[in-house]
């Protein structure tokens, strides 16, 4: 059916251009017509339809980005050219904008009413794709080419630092104990509970800069080459989406929680001393490279591929029916009050709770296994070459790896051939009984912290295994050194 452009007049004598596309309609704004529009009003009270963004994703890119696929042998992907800028970009990196800024948009239509408001903010005759990245600094942007103009370097040099990527330069990578940033005595002494969610929460400058740049050098996927439709060929670089491997332009990633920040500060307050977390506690936690990824924006905002606390996709659960449950349970067979005993019990049982301490700190049962696995990886070559916190953060995810592929051991830990890769082996290296095998890189920047939440969410385990190795123990076996 594709889309159908229909003119609107408003009571100034101004006329607005919407669009329906396939099956989906114009929105009926009947009931706004007598709320009348006022200059105190914010964005937040209109929207585009869900035909505007049809048509302006599909029909209006095609007719005006010069849509072309790129291939590489990791999948392929449709990029947009942007004329202004001479870059291209995937999908993921277009945002829907205004080309007069909405409010001005408004005033020159001489919107009345709510109505009026939410057909001006939809007029296509006013809108355009442009790249996220630009949008998002359209101030600064709009300064740079009205003052120096399209082919002057100026704009060259500010297009570059949010587009380009040299796989060739070296990036290097984010290490906790010099990039991490310190906190103030402000956000130490400052009380933080899970219910502020992430208001007041942000990644920290070296997150965003060399962590990012890090990142993006592990998420390279090649380079194609684009030509416009002027003949003008460059080399465009792609990146792959951490959670659903699609391939996307520099410009179409976030910084994305692995296990989603909501989830994991619930985590933290079980286990803060006293039961309370500073700013600073949810900063660290919040900024933690170990539970980071770029993915891209449309992922990002589906949170289809966000996981629990467990590392397991989170399925989706239907809410609960008001009275869904009532005749499941007799009412009649329950007993109204706790025997005096029990309920006794229960009072000392919450008097005398304390938090799980961390793995690497006493009381905690894996606390000598750590310990174990810190010496162990202390005396080899590549452990010494780790900084102090990527030692530790390494033992931690070994013991992890340990506990999860139930080994009653660790007589030594090894690392990889290609130095990729670290292994806890219970036995010898030549004839072990069992290997537990981490990726070097993500071991070192997982915290203590993450370790010890994930070994919490392990099954208790009676009877740790010891008995012949599985195939990919014994493959991992080959890899050792």
């Amino acid at each position: 059916m594709g889309y159908e452009f229909k003119t609107k007049q408003l009571q100034s004598g101004q006329s607005v251009q919407l669009v329906s596309w396939d099956d989906r309609p114009l929105t009926d704004h009947r009931e706004l017509q007598h709320k009348p529009w006022l200059p105190t009003d914010t964005r937040a009270s209109v929207g585009f339809y869900d035909s505007t963004v049809e048509y302006m994703r599909n029909d209006w890119a095609r007719q005006h980005m010069q849509p072309q696929a790129a291939h590489l042998e990791a999948g392929s992907v449709l990029l947009y050219y942007h004329g202004d800028s001479k870059t291209w970009h995937s999908t993921d990196a277009l945002d829907i904008d205004h080309v007069s800024q909405w409010r001005d948009h408004f005033g020159a239509l001489g919107v009345a009413n709510h109505a009026e408001a939410h057909m001006a903010y939809n007029d296509v005759s006013n809108l355009r794709m442009l790249p996220s990245v630009i949008n998002r600094a359209r101030d600064c942007a709009d300064n740079v080419l009205t003052q120096y103009g399209a082919d002057s370097q100026e704009w060259r040099t500010w297009v570059e630092q949010r587009f380009a990527f040299d796989p060739n330069a070296h990036h290097p990578a984010f290490d906790p104990d010099r990039d991490q940033a310190r906190r103030t005595q402000g956000t130490l002494g400052t009380a933080w509970s899970p219910d502020e969610g992430r208001t007041g929460l942000s990644f920290d400058t070296r997150v965003v800069g060399k962590w990012f740049e890090a990142e993006l050098k592990n998420a390279y996927a090649g380079s194609v080459p684009m030509r416009n439709h002027q003949g003008e060929v460059q080399e465009v670089p792609l990146f792959r989406c951490a959670a659903s491997g699609q391939l996307c332009t520099r410009d179409a990633l976030d910084i994305d929680h692995k296990v989603p920040f909501e989830l994991l500060s619930q985590k933290m307050l079980e286990h803060a001393p006293n039961g309370q977390l500073s700013k600073a506690d949810a900063l660290d936690a919040y900024n933690d490279v170990s539970n980071l990824r770029l993915v891209s924006r449309s992922t990002n905002s589906s949170h289809e591929f966000e996981v629990d606390i467990r590392n397991e996709y989170r399925d989706h659960e239907e809410p609960e029916r008001p009275g869904e449950f009532d005749d499941f349970i007799d009412r009649d067979a329950m007993d109204v009050d706790l025997d005096p005993v029990v309920a006794q019990q229960a009072r000392e049982l919450g008097r005398n709770y304390r938090p799980m301490p961390w793995l690497n700190e006493h009381g905690h049962p894996d606390k000598a296994l750590y310990d174990d696995v810190l010496n162990k990886l202390g005396q080899t070559d590549f452990g010494r070459n780790m900084s102090d916190t990527q030692r530790e953060n390494a033992a931690g995810a070994l013991v992890f790896a340990v506990r999860n592929e139930r080994m009653g051991s660790v007589d030594a830990v090894a690392q990889s051939l290609d130095g990729q890769a670290l292994f806890a082996v219970q036995g010898s290296l030549q004839h072990p009984l069992g290997i537990a095998p981490v990726s070097k890189s993500d071991a070192m920047a997982q915290s203590i912290g993450i370790s010890t939440l994930k070994l919490e969410e392990l099954p208790q385990q009676q009877n740790p295994t010891q008995n012949a190795q599985s195939p990919h123990q014994q493959h991992h076996r080959t890899m050792m050194q």
